[in-house]
C-alpha cells in the first residue's frame, strides 16, 4: 500500500485514503441538564489537547520552503525513500519530545476533568441546588433615588420570594444583597462574594406613570448572560407592580431550569404600602446590629404596626430588636424582654407559620425565661418551617453554644454561612462558637475575619479580647480592647488613660478600672451584674463574683453563657457554681 508519491519540484504528496472520524456529539455527555458542564469542560479539554498537539508537531517538523506561494510539505519517511537509522542522540531527542506531548495532553485532559469535578463536587456540597443572588434594582438615572424601598429593594425582595418557592433553588436573603445597591456595582464581583452560581442584576426607568425593568441572569463562573427579562408595568399600584414583575421573572427562571414550585410564595404580610416601607427600613437598620441603629429600627417597626396592627412580620422584627437592646446592654432586661415577649406572641397569633418568629420566641424562652426545653422546641419548629433560613440556623447555633453542645453548634452556624456567606453576624457567631469550645486559634481567625468585614462592628473586637487573652497574647488582646473603645466612641483622654493603665499594671489594672466604672453605673441605677461578675472573677474575687451572679440570676439577663464562658473557669470548682448552673435552668 502506497502512502506518498513524488511530485516534481515540490517534494512529496500524501496519497493514502483518509476517513474522517466524527467526534461524539455534545449531547452524548448530557445525561441530564445538570451535567451540561461536563460536556463543555471535556470538549474544551479536547480542543486544548488538539491545539497543544498541533503546536508541538509544528515545532518538531523541519522548516518548509515555498515556491509560487505554495508551502512545500516535508515528511520523514515513505515507502519509496527509506528512512535513515536515527542516531542515539536523535532517538533521545525524539523520546523527550514525545514525552512532552504526552505531558501536555494529559495536563489538558486533566484540567478538563478537574474543572468538571469541581463543578460536580460543588453541586454535591449544595445538595445539587443552584444558588442565586438577587441584587437591588438600580435606576438608570442615579439623580433621583428617593424611592429605594418602593423599587430597588421592594422589587428585589418580591423576586427573592418567587425564587425561594422554586424547587432546587437557594436564594440569598435581601439582608445579604441589600449592600450591592451602588450604581457602579459589578454584579459578577457581588456573585463571587456571595458564592452563588447566578446573579440577577436589574435596572429600571420610570416615565409616564410606567416602570420599565430590564434584568439579566448572569452566570458567575463564566460572566456570560444566561437570559434577559424586559417588562413594563404601571406604577400606580405599587404592590401589584412588584408582584407582576417578580412573577414574570420567576416564571422565566422556572422554565429556564425546568423546575417546579415546591412551596407557597412568601407574602409581604401587609397591604399598606407605607407600613411595608417602614418595615424594610427598620429591617435594614436592625441588620446592622449597631447600638444607635437598633433604636431607630424599633421606631420604624412600631410605626409600621400603627399603620397595620395585623402586620405579623413587623411584630416579629420588633421583638428581635427589643431583645437586641438587652444584648447590647442598652436597657434593663426586666423592661425590654416583656415587651419583646408581647410582640412575638402577637406575631405568632397573627401567623404561626413565620419561621423567624419561632426563632425569636426561642430566644426569649432561653435568655429571659430560662426555659431551654421550650426554646429548643421553637428552634426546631423554625427549621421545620424554613430549612433554608439563615436566621433559624444562626439562632439555633447560638442556643446550642449556651448548652455546651459545641459540635452541633458549629454545624448549624456553618449551614447558616453556606446560606448567607457574606454575613458578618454569621462570621462573628462562628468565631464565638469556637471561642466557647476553647478552640482559640480558630476563633481568632474567624473573629478577625468578622472585624475585617465590618471594621465598625463592635462585637468581634470584644470577643477578640477574650480569645487573645485565653491564648496568652495579652498585647494583642489589648489592641482589640482599644479598637473596641474607639468604635464605642470614647474620647482621646479616656483612650490615653487605658494605655497608661495597661503600661503600668497590665490586664489586672484594666480589669480594676473597668470594675470601678461598672460600679459607678450600678450606683446610678444602670447595673450590669453579668459584667460585674465577669470582672470580679477575672480579678480572683470569688465571693464578689458569686454575689453579682446571684443578682444577675434575679435580673433575668446575661447568664446565657454561664455554662461555657472561660471567664468563669476560676469559679467552676466551687460547689456554688454547679448549684447556680442548675438554678439558671441548664440542668
Amino acid at each position: 500500500m502506497r502512502f506518498v508519491e513524488t511530485v516534481q519540484k515540490h517534494g512529496y504528496r500524501f496519497v493514502a485514503d483518509v476517513k474522517r472520524i466524527e467526534p461524539l456529539a455534545e449531547g452524548v455527555f448530557r445525561a441530564n441538564e445538570d451535567s451540561i458542564l461536563s460536556a463543555t469542560y471535556l470538549s474544551r479539554a479536547r480542543d486544548s489537547a488538539d491545539l497543544a498537539e498541533r503546536r508541538v508537531f509544528d515545532r518538531l517538523s523541519p522548516p518548509a520552503t515555498a515556491e509560487d506561494g505554495h508551502p512545500e510539505m516535508s515528511v520523514t519517511a515513505t515507502e519509496a525513500v527509506p528512512p535513515e537509522e536515527p542516531t542515539s542522540a536523535a532517538r533521545s531527542t525524539l523520546i523527550l519530545k514525545l514525552a512532552a506531548i504526552s505531558v501536555i495532553l494529559l495536563a489538558s485532559v486533566g484540567l478538563g476533568l478537574y474543572l468538571y469535578s469541581e463543578y460536580f463536587s460543588n453541586a454535591v456540597r449544595t445538595g445539587g441546588k443552584r444558588s442565586f443572588a438577587v441584587l437591588p434594582v438600580r435606576p438608570l438615572n442615579a439623580a433621583n433615588r428617593d424611592d429605594v424601598y418602593d423599587y430597588e429593594i421592594g422589587i428585589a425582595e418580591a423576586v427573592i420570594h418567587q425564587l425561594n418557592s422554586l424547587k432546587g433553588f437557594t436564594v440569598r436573603p435581601i439582608s445579604s444583597t441589600r449592600q450591592y445597591s451602588d450604581i457602579a456595582q459589578d454584579p459578577i464581583a457581588a456573585g463571587r462574594e456571595q458564592k452563588v452560581d447566578y446573579v440577577l442584576a436589574s435596572n429600571y426607568q420610570i416615565a409616564d406613570g410606567r416602570i420599565r425593568v430590564t434584568s439579566q441572569l448572569l452566570n458567575v463562573a463564566t460572566g456570560e448572560t444566561d437570559l434577559t427579562y424586559k417588562g413594563e408595568k404601571p406604577v400606580a399600584d405599587l404592590f401589584a407592580m412588584q408582584d407582576a414583575i417578580a412573577v414574570e421573572i420567576g416564571s422565566l427562571l422556572k422554565e429556564r431550569f425546568s423546575t417546579t414550585r415546591n412551596r407557597p410564595t412568601a407574602k409581604r404580610g401587609t397591604d399598606n404600602e407605607e407600613a411595608y416601607r417602614l418595615y424594610l427600613h427598620g429591617a435594614a437598620l436592625a441588620d446592622k446590629q449597631h447600638h444607635t441603629e437598633v433604636f431607630k429600627a424599633i421606631e420604624c417597626f412600631e410605626k409600621a404596626i400603627q399603620l397595620d396592627p395585623n402586620y405579623a412580620l413587623a411584630y416579629a422584627r420588633l421583638a428581635n430588636a427589643q431583645s437586641t437592646v438587652v444584648g447590647n446592654r442598652s436597657g434593663a432586661a426586666g423592661e425590654q424582654y416583656p415587651k419583646a415577649k408581647a410582640a412575638i406572641e402577637k406575631a405568632l397569633a397573627i401567623d404561626d407559620t413565620l419561621a423567624e418568629a419561632h426563632s425569636y420566641l426561642a430566644e426569649i424562652k432561653s435568655d429571659f425565661e430560662r426555659d431551654f426545653a421550650g426554646a429548643e422546641r421553637e428552634h426546631k419548629r423554625a427549621l421545620e418551617l424554613d430549612p433554608n433560613s439563615p436566621i433559624a440556623h444562626r439562632m439555633y447555633s447560638l442556643f446550642l453554644t449556651y448548652l455546651g453542645r459545641h459540635d452541633e453548634s458549629l454545624s448549624e452556624i456553618k449551614t447558616a454561612i453556606d446560606l448567607e456567606p457574606a454575613s458578618v453576624l454569621n462570621q462573628l457567631l462562628l468565631g464565638r462558637s469556637l471561642l466557647f469550645a476553647r478552640r482559640y486559634d480558630e476563633a481568632v481567625t474567624h473573629l478577625e475575619r468578622a472585624a475585617e468585614m465590618d471594621p465598625e462592628f463592635l462585637y468581634p473586637h470584644q470577643s477578640l479580647v477574650i480569645a487573645y487573652r485565653m491564648k496568652g497574647d495579652n498585647d494583642k488582646a489589648f489592641e482589640s480592647f482599644l479598637r473596641s473603645r474607639i468604635i464605642a466612641g470614647e474620647e482621646q483622654s479616656e483612650l490615653h488613660g487605658w494605655r497608661s493603665t495597661y503600661a503600668l499594671s497590665g490586664w489586672d489594672g484594666i480589669f480594676e478600672r473597668q470594675l470601678e466604672k461598672a460600679k459607678v453605673q450600678e450606683r446610678n441605677g444602670k447595673p450590669n451584674y453579668n459584667l460585674l461578675a465577669n470582672l470580679s472573677s477575672e480579678l480572683g474575687r470569688r465571693e464578689e463574683a458569686f454575689a453579682y451572679l446571684e443578682k444577675a440570676l434575679v435580673q433575668h439577663g446575661g447568664l446565657t453563657y454561664l455554662k461555657v464562658h472561660p471567664r468563669f473557669d476560676s469559679l467552676r470548682s466551687d460547689p456554688r457554681f454547679d448549684d447556680l448552673v442548675k438554678r439558671a435552668g441548664f440542668e
